[in-house]
């Protein structure tokens, strides 16, 4: 088999520099469109491959970008809008993606992450570990000097987030304008005793976010909580006994999925969204009798294209620490919400 082409030969074969020819392949310097139209040729015919570890030697960087997830769990896996908008503000930036799973258990292993962060060839990392990620791993990060941007994960400097608190506060004043002034909060996901420390941020800021619309609008705030995990046939056997009380609300904004709600409500007979409008925080659509519920849709395309951007600032900046970005909610109408049809449902 012949000895695979250098950028030597290939220069040699045309009758040009090794410089003119990597500047024709990397489509920088002063060189006519023919030139490097006649490298390009050349190069394929040769099947001529870039040394790209002597280049990214050269450069100081490798055009990489890490992507770390936890394997804690298929409810916090990747959502594939996250790697599609990931990998497409890289290729703008023409940089590659490589992916790593760390088992959720090692990260509690100091040394496991040391030698991750020592050992990984990438010019920076996206970490996307949503949930009780150990306290020592953000200070590791730090130690390395590995420049990272923490995805789906509030800080204050360098993460990329979903903004709960503004979209929380939209919902009630969305329920609020159509005329509904008992609007209450409901989540069938967490129990009250992990508020003292959150499953998720989102945990705490949709429930914050609502709270203080409803503080701002003069409103009572009544909020339902499972009082222990609980399955999801129990859950709609909970809402109905709350919902079919005399002091039921008129709208529900539910932390997540609002089917419990919605199958609750069918089986008392109210009628959604005339007698119980309704909004979820949820991507899916969970259609009954034909209704899409509204919702507030998480955008993870543009969660991806914005860690990207950060990620790309840092590296820029050598690693100087950036605010985070808090990125917006997509709020879908739906067909659940309506105005109250009687005073006592408002």
């Amino acid at each position: 088999m012949p000895a695979a082409p250098t950028l030597k030969t290939l220069a040699e074969s045309l009758g040009l520099s090794p410089a003119s020819v990597s500047r024709a392949l990397n489509g920088s310097g002063r060189l006519s469109p023919a030139t490097r139209a006649r490298v390009r040729q050349a190069a394929e015919k040769l099947h001529y491959r870039p040394n790209a570890l002597a280049r990214s030697i050269r450069a100081g960087r490798t055009g990489l970008v890490g992507l770390v997830y936890s394997s804690a769990g298929l409810r916090f896996g990747l959502p594939w809008p996250f790697l599609s908008g990931v990998n497409a503000a890289l290729a703008a930036q023409q940089r590659e993606l490589i992916v790593g799973e760390v088992p959720a258990a090692r990260l509690a292993e100091p040394e496991h992450v040391s030698g991750l962060l020592r050992h990984w060839t990438a010019d920076g990392l996206l970490i996307f570990h949503q949930v009780n990620l150990p306290p020592d791993v953000a200070d590791l990060v730090e130690r390395a000097h590995v420049t990272a941007v923490w995805v789906n994960t509030r800080r204050a400097t360098d993460a990329v987030y979903f903004d709960d608190v503004t979209a929380a506060r939209e919902a009630v004043e969305r329920l609020h304008a159509l005329g509904h002034r008992r609007i209450a909060y409901f989540d069938a996901v967490h129990a009250p005793e992990t508020f003292v420390r959150p499953v998720h941020y989102s945990q705490i800021d949709r429930l914050e976010g609502y709270r203080a619309a409803m503080k701002d609008l003069g409103l009572r705030p009544i909020v339902r909580l499972c009082e222990q995990p609980t399955p999801s046939n129990r859950r709609v056997a909970l809402v109905r006994e709350w919902l079919s009380g005399r002091d039921r609300p008129g709208a529900v904004i539910t932390y997540g999925d609002c089917e419990p709600v919605l199958f609750a409500a069918h089986s008392l007979g109210l009628k959604v969204p005339a007698d119980l409008s309704v909004i979820q925080f949820h991507s899916d659509e969970t259609a009954m009798d034909d209704l899409q519920p509204a919702r507030f849709d998480h955008p993870f395309d543009l969660l991806g294209r914005e860690a990207v951007a950060l990620l790309a600032r840092r590296l820029r900046d050598r690693g100087r620490h950036h605010a985070s970005v808090a990125v917006p909610f997509v709020f879908r109408e739906g067909d659940t919400c309506a105005p109250p049809s009687t005073k006592k449902g408002r």
